[in-house]
């Protein structure tokens, strides 16, 4: 909304399209090529001291991952507060007071948190092909029927056809270089480039794959 609505939507699309999409092939190229994670990898292709850039994308990546599930608790909390109808109220003061409450305490969104670590390393554990692609499998449809039912939800709103107004009608007015900066960190945090997540994916793809 300060940037512009749709104008930094479409400043966001462009730098994928331009930048975005040649760093993505960059990174799976040179974990494919090289067959080892960042640190290895970079240290290959350029010598011992640019495996210090390689650390720096995985020390990235932790550092996401620590906010991320946090986040990812929050999610597992509030789905057990949508089933025991806990959400049911529409009153804003009324959410937010449950909200608080639960970051509030110590130990709930540290046990959700561990939870879900623990969900993610028991999927990690079975490797690309029987853990994440297995998991990919049925969690991405799923994300992507939420998503279209979500939308549609959200069209039955009040209100919802100025909303999307604002979202498809540009006002290049408000752009300023700081539109551009968040649009390009966006793109890189979307595509999630340059933390060596792509990098090691390549890293499973064999010279014959496709």
């Amino acid at each position: 909304g300060e940037n512009g609505g749709g104008a930094v939507l479409l400043i966001y699309l462009a730098i994928v399209a331009v930048f975005g999409v040649s760093l993505l092939l960059a990174e799976v190229l040179i974990g494919r090529s090289t067959q080892r994670n960042p640190v290895g990898a970079l240290a290959r292709l350029g010598g011992r001291w640019w495996s210090l850039v390689g650390l720096l994308g995985v020390l990235t990546g932790f550092v996401i991952l620590s906010f991320y599930v946090v986040v990812a608790g929050w999610t597992v909390a509030y789905i057990g507060f949508a089933a025991s109808g806990a959400l049911s109220s529409t009153d804003p003061a009324t959410l937010g007071a449950l909200f608080q409450a639960f970051v509030g305490s110590f130990w709930s969104p540290l046990l959700y948190a561990l939870f879900f670590m623990v969900l993610v390393a028991l999927t990690v554990s079975g490797g690309v092909a029987r853990g994440i692609e297995r998991a990919n499998k049925v969690l991405m449809p799923l994300l992507f029927l939420l998503l279209l039912a979500l939308v549609a939800h959200a069209l039955t709103l009040d209100g919802s056809g100025a909303g999307v107004a604002f979202l498809l009608q540009p006002d290049f007015s408000k752009v300023t270089g700081a539109t551009f900066s968040a649009a390009l960190a966006q793109a890189f945090f979307s595509l999630s480039l340059g933390m060596g997540c792509m990098l090691t994916y390549g890293s499973y793809l064999s010279a014959h794959d496709r």
